[in-house]
Parts: C-alpha cells; sequence; structure tokens
C-alpha cells in the first residue's frame, strides 16, 4: 500500500507523521529515535516519615569522589529539617538534624567556594563543612578589612560565584569576602536591582544572575575581582517576572523559567515560550497533564539532556532534550512517589532523580516493583468535522518485544508484535538478529468521531517508535450507527 492516500465513499487509508505530537514516557536514543524512557529504578528511598525535600551532588576536581547532599523532613507535628551526606553508594556519611525548622524549609541551596561548602536555606541555620567532611553550623570568620565589624551569616538561598559565597534572603543581598565564605562585611550587602529575589544562578561565564519579582539582572564576573569591595553595574537581561523561588534554572548553560503556559529562556531579552500542557482530550496511559500557571505550580531543575519541569499534581516531570528538540512528559507507574525535587549524578555522570520519596536511576527494562512502562504520541487527527469518521484500523511500527498500544478517545488496544530470529540455513548467524527491526503492527478499532484523539506507542522501554503511522477509516459516517 502507498504512502498517498487511496479512498472512496466509503473507504480509505492514508499516513501520518506523528514527530510532532506530544509525548509520554518517551527519550529519544542516541541515534534520535523516538523510544520508551528506560525503566526507573529505586536505588534510595526515604526512611520512616522522611519526606526529600531538596539535593545535590558535588564532586571532587581531585579525587573524582562524588557525595549527594540531601535535605529532607519529618512528617510530624513538629517540623524536623534534616541534612544528610550520602557517598556514591548512598551510604549515609553524616546526618545532622535541626529541629527548630520553620514552614518555608521546603527552599533549600548549597554553595561552594573553593573546598568549602556551605548548606543554606530560609528555613534553617546556614550549615558548612569541607568536601567530604562533616557538616556543622556555620560561624563568622574574620573580615579582610581589619576595621569593619562583620554580619552575622545570614540565612536563605545561595550560591558561589567569584571565590565569594552569596546568600539572599529575599530582600536583601550578602555577598562574602573574596574565599571566606562566612565573612560578610556590610559594605558588600546591597538591595537587590530589581526587587524581591526568587532565584540566584552562575553562568558558565561566571556572571551572577539575579531572578527577581521586576527582570532577571546579570552582574560581571569582573565586579568581584577589583579587591574585597565588590564594584559592579547590574544589567537587566530580562523582563521576566519570576513568579517563585523553584521556577528557574540554569541547565547545559542556559537560562530558564517557567511561565503560566510553559517554559522560556530568560537569559535572552525574547526567548521563546514552550508551551507544555497536553493537548485536550481523554488519555489512557495516565492522566492529562496540564496547568493553569507552571510558573506557580511546577518548579524547573537542571537535567542532563536539557531542563525539567516538575509538576506535583498530577505526578510527573517533563524531560527536555536539547540535542533533538523534544520533550516528554513522564509518569511514574506507582501511584505515589514521583514529586521531582532535585537531580542528582553518580561518579560516572549517570543521572538520578530525586523525589519526594525516592533516588530513581532512568536504567532497566521496567519500574522497580511494577513491570511496563507504555510509551506514546498523543496528537489529533485532522478530519473534516462533516464527515465523522469511523476509524477502523491504526498501523504503528515498533520493535516492543510483545506489545504495540493504540487508544482512540481514551480507549485503549492493544497489538501484538511479530517476533522474528535467525533462519536457518538463509541468515549469517553471526550478524543476523543483532538490531531489531521495526515492524507494523495492525491494530483494529471502531470509534467514529469528529475528534480523533489517538495515542499510539509501544510497551517496554527502550522500544523503538516508528516516525509514521498508517490509518484505515470508513469514510463519511453521518447518519451511520457507530
Amino acid at each position: 500500500m502507498g504512502m498517498g492516500p487511496r479512498s472512496t465513499a466509503e473507504y480509505s487509508e492514508y499516513s501520518r507523521v506523528i514527530t510532532g505530537w506530544a509525548r509520554r514516557n518517551i527519550l529519544p536514543l542516541s541515534s534520535g529515535e523516538m523510544a520508551v524512557r528506560p525503566g526507573l529504578r529505586e536505588v534510595h528511598a526515604r526512611s520512616g516519615s522522611q519526606e526529600f525535600l531538596w539535593g545535590k551532588t558535588v564532586r571532587s576536581d581531585v579525587t573524582g569522589e562524588v557525595w549527594h547532599y540531601i535535605v529532607s523532613r519529618q512528617n510530624t507535628l513538629t517540623v524536623t529539617v534534616d541534612i544528610t551526606i550520602y557517598d556514591d553508594d548512598f551510604n549515609e556519611i553524616q546526618h545532622v538534624g535541626v529541629p527548630y525548622g520553620s514552614s518555608t524549609v521546603l527552599d533549600a541551596s548549597l554553595s561552594i567556594v573553593g573546598n568549602e561548602i556551605l548548606v543554606t536555606g530560609p528555613g534553617f541555620p546556614t550549615h558548612h563543612g569541607y568536601l567530604g567532611g562533616p557538616l556543622w553550623r556555620a560561624t563568622e570568620q574574620s573580615l579582610y578589612d581589619p576595621d569593619a565589624v562583620g554580619l552575622a551569616i545570614p540565612r536563605g538561598i545561595s550560591v558561589g560565584w567569584a571565590g565569594r559565597a552569596v546568600i539572599s534572603d529575599g530582600t536583601a543581598l550578602y555577598i562574602s569576602d573574596p574565599l571566606r565564605p562566612r565573612a560578610f562585611n556590610p559594605i558588600n550587602a546591597q538591595n537587590p536591582p530589581g526587587g524581591y529575589v526568587q532565584s540566584m544562578h552562575v553562568s558558565e561565564r561566571g556572571d551572577l544572575y539575579l531572578c527577581c519579582d521586576d527582570g532577571v539582572w546579570r552582574l560581571s564576573y569582573y565586579a568581584a575581582t577589583a579587591g574585597y569591595q565588590v564594584l559592579g553595574t547590574w544589567e537587566r537581561v530580562n523582563d521576566y517576572r519570576t513568579p517563585s523561588r523553584h521556577a528557574t534554572c540554569l541547565s547545559r548553560g542556559r537560562l530558564w523559567g517557567l511561565t503560566e503556559r510553559g517554559l522560556r529562556l530568560i537569559d535572552v531579552p525574547a526567548g521563546t515560550e514552550v508551551f507544555l500542557s497536553d493537548p485536550v482530550g481523554p488519555m489512557t496511559v495516565g492522566p492529562r497533564i496540564h496547568s493553569g500557571n507552571f510558573g506557580a505550580e511546577a518548579r524547573a531543575l537542571p537535567g542532563y539532556r536539557g531542563p525539567i519541569v516538575a509538576a506535583e499534581t498530577p505526578e510527573a516531570a517533563c524531560v527536555f532534550d536539547d540535542a533533538s528538540g523534544s520533550r516528554s512528559w513522564w509518569t511514574y507507574s506507582k501511584t505515589t512517589g514521583f514529586k521531582v525535587r532535585g537531580v542528582l549524578e553518580d561518579q560516572f555522570g549517570r543521572e538520578m532523580l530525586l523525589t519526594d520519596l525516592y533516588v530513581l536511576r532512568p536504567a532497566g527494562n521496567h519500574d522497580t516493583g511494577s513491570g511496563t512502562v507504555d510509551g506514546v504520541l498523543v496528537g489529533r487527527l485532522r478530519v473534516q468535522p462533516a464527515q465523522s469518521t469511523t476509524l477502523r484500523e491504526v498501523h504503528v511500527a515498533t520493535d516492543a518485544p510483545a506489545t504495540a498500544v493504540v487508544s482512540v478517545r481514551g480507549t485503549g488496544k492493544t497489538g501484538s508484535v511479530p517476533q522474528s530470529a535467525p533462519v536457518e540455513g538463509t541468515d549469517a548467524w553471526g550478524t543476523a538478529g543483532t538490531e531489531s527491526e521495526l515492524v507494523g503492527v495492525r491494530v483494529q478499532c471502531k470509534e467514529r468521531s469528529d475528534d480523533l484523539y489517538l495515542e499510539v506507542g509501544a510497551r517496554g522501554p527502550l522500544s523503538r517508535i516508528g516516525d509514521t503511522i498508517s490509518l484505515a477509516d470508513a469514510g463519511i459516517g453521518r447518519r451511520r450507527p457507530r
């Protein structure tokens, strides 16, 4: 059957390219082909009623060792903040309990100056330590200027910038002396140029970015190199109004910000906005993911391939792949435990997702404790409203080990994938069967609608999905019984 349409008044066959459709549980292979995402394997789980809030991986530039710093709290009437250090295999190195946290403890950050680490947040006292060593409550260091009186170590979010620690409680900005991250001279305390500071980032060039209520502002790296006093002029980069502390991230050298409808670049004057909500329609693979305001309800995180947008209602993560220019919402096969709070990495640089209950590694052929993973592309066929088309068959190409998945307006169907093997006396046994081929699978259906909303894909992690589907309908369906 050719790729072009062949139609009569009662029957037609045609094909559609689906690469531009929305995606669920899809991750491009290194070849760029669409495939079902890997299984999510639990490499670490919470203890008791613990809830993970934030985490970051720190790597030694000398030895290559990694440590995971995770901030959590107990779901009890008395809010307790826990800062825990783990090694690469999640063996606990140190646990610091801070029983006097506040309700704002959901915000946490980590800054590195030299080999010293500060773990900070607006809801708990600043702690400090050294790479691979324990943490303790931070105490002030002496200032470079012997005639100045140092400030108490502030609370708030922090970054390491140009050999200094920068901490902001939102209303003020505190910049430490060079290489003394716990020495804060009043001369370097500033009023933020754009109002309330929601988040801070340091670019690959070393410039400091403030994401504020009134725009995104940049201060050059060289402003911190003239002496212990910071001398420089803030430059407004973008008019983006940061809606929350979790709305921005620096991923692969670019600064992103969440908006009401999606995500856009905010390190340039006019960044293109990417819409994130699923198309409107009934879905089989899970609830439709959408939001009236992603900036207020979701969080942006730096991923290995691109930014990650984490939603909590429903629990899902939109994973961007900058190389292919694609994105896909991921869901977890368990009903809870996929509120993504941070991104960690192992000793080999492989990405792990820190959720409220687990640390998940994208690897394996199924999700931990469950089984199958369905990866689909979601879209709408363009049909003439007057036709009331009856869709009879959908052909999808996949190399899934067993099953192709098709759904028409929320009515799910599956099709068995024919299995192939080397033929004795015909194939060369050294090469045949080493690479599975895409096989066209016919899935029969009987759905009549003016709004043909489809999900097509495959079952099983890393199963490839072809970029074209074939369809057969019964033509004009007006006055025809369904």
